[in-house]
């Protein structure tokens, strides 16, 4: 089957019939395009631990935050496992990625409201701030960041442009419990999390996150920083999977943050 798919989609990306529907493996749709992300997101069995995950803890008439929703793979699935009484808001500050998400909303049938899928197209972070530098790979931009762009990638062209920025204490008021939060936001997550202390505290939600050192380097502070975070606001940790070096202090993994405590 992977030889097939492979084959296709080689034969599409020379053609160049894109962009095309497809199947996502949770049972939703989404455009594949021919950039790298789109491709190893979902023909190499993407994150397949983490959102199985996702499928087993978030329930109908939940409240869930999708901080770096990019093109809405997680968008999506949350918006499916709530239904008509949850509420999910994304987050996602890039035009071109904003672009392809509320595409692939439509495709999914999923329409945007604000009591029930909203899109916040605003960074997440410490504290609200009117303008921040927001550095752009373009062909990558799903790998957007506000720190300097990993080595990995830095060859590509990078755009600067400036985005507002909102914390999810200030954000949040309107007394509605968060229940699940899933952030990818390549290196901001622990600006994220210093602004949503009230609700890590008072409705402690189960995060899924990303935990990287190639991204949390380039704004200053070691991935293990995050597990430190949480751990101290009684959280416990789980890997969901590990994509790290063996025998190095290098972190690359996805994890599940469990409250000890409601």
């Amino acid at each position: 089957m992977d030889k097939f798919v492979r084959h296709t989609v080689t034969r599409m990306w020379r053609q160049k019939k894109f962009p095309l529907p497809w199947p996502l493996p949770y049972g939703g749709w989404q455009f594949l395009y021919n950039d790298p992300q789109s491709l190893y997101k979902l023909l190499f069995r993407y994150e397949t631990n983490v959102w199985k995950y996702v499928k087993n803890v978030v329930s109908p008439g939940m409240f869930c935050l999708d901080l770096g929703a990019n093109q809405g793979f997680y968008t999506v699935l949350l918006a499916k496992l709530v239904g008509p009484t949850g509420k999910v808001i994304a987050f996602e500050p890039e035009l071109g990625e904003l672009k392809r998400l509320r595409k692939n909303l439509k495709l999914n049938s999923l329409e945007e409201s604000d009591e029930h899928l909203k899109i916040c197209e605003t960074l997440v972070g410490k504290e609200y701030q009117g303008a921040v530098e927001f550095h752009v790979p373009l062909g990558e931009a799903s790998r957007s960041s506000i720190g300097t762009i990993p080595a990995e990638v830095r060859s590509k062209n990078v755009q600067t442009v400036r985005v507002g920025q909102i914390n999810l204490d200030r954000y949040l008021n309107s007394g509605r419990k968060v229940d699940f939060m899933k952030i990818d936001i390549e290196g901001a997550e622990l600006g994220a999390l210093e602004g949503a202390e009230r609700i890590l505290r008072e409705d402690r939600p189960i995060i899924v996150m990303e935990v990287a050192d190639v991204a949390t380097r380039e704004v200053g502070y070691q991935a293990r920083k995050l597990l430190e975070f949480l751990e101290a606001r009684d959280y416990e940790i789980q890997i969901l999977e590990d994509r790290g070096i063996p025998g190095r202090e290098y972190m690359r993994c996805e994890v599940a943050a469990v409250p000890r405590r409601s």
